[in-house]
């Protein structure tokens, strides 16, 4: 039974189809009858626009460009893109967001910003932690503590405090800026 239907369905599809095919007068609107008024049912054009998310091209083992890591810092700092952590440290002036299993160095000294890959992604359900990496063949490794942390020039308060050798800086899983004092 299910199959006569389904042939019956076929065939008056089809035959409709063709018999639609060729014709070169434009179909009219059909009309829909509500108990208030009569509307012409014509596709609306769609309401919202749907930004194309941008990619992170060199997760596959590719080699970012300058430019790939310039605008990616500017996201990052811009709030556009989101990253899972970052450190800041003042002398030195050095900023870490930390993304997947990558690190973006940046250094007021540099005019483009380095990215790393990480041993192990950063977590918030640590109270403690080791973001570690290799940079220039040189192991870095950064401890990252859940406790309140500072940056050493800004009265902002960090929700963690960060350590890389001798330095000590402030941490967050988002942008902290300094409160407006007016």
């Amino acid at each position: 039974m299910q199959k006569i239907v389904y042939i019956i369905a076929v065939t008056i599809g089809l035959g409709w189809s063709i018999s639609s095919c060729g014709s070169e007068s434009e179909q009219s609107p059909v009309e829909v009858k509500n108990d208030s008024n009569q509307q012409e049912n014509q596709a609306e054009p769609p309401t919202e626009i749907v930004q194309e998310e941008k990619q992170i091209k060199w997760y596959d083992g590719e080699v970012p460009t300058d430019a790939d890591k310039l605008n990616l810092l500017s996201d990052f700092m811009s709030g556009k893109r989101d990253f899972d952590f970052y450190a800041v440290f003042t002398e030195p002036f050095w900023n870490f967001f930390f993304f997947g299993n990558q690190v973006l160095f940046h250094a007021a000294d540099f005019e483009v910003p380095e990215v790393w890959p990480l041993e192990y992604p950063f977590t918030d359900d640590e109270n403690e932690q080791a973001l570690s990496f290799m940079r220039n063949g040189e192991f870095w490794q950064m401890k990252v503590t859940k406790e309140p942390g500072t940056d050493g020039m800004s009265n902002i308060e960090y929700p963690y405090s960060v350590k890389m050798d001798l330095f000590e800086g402030g941490g967050a899983t988002s942008l902290v800026k300094e409160k407006d004092p007016y």
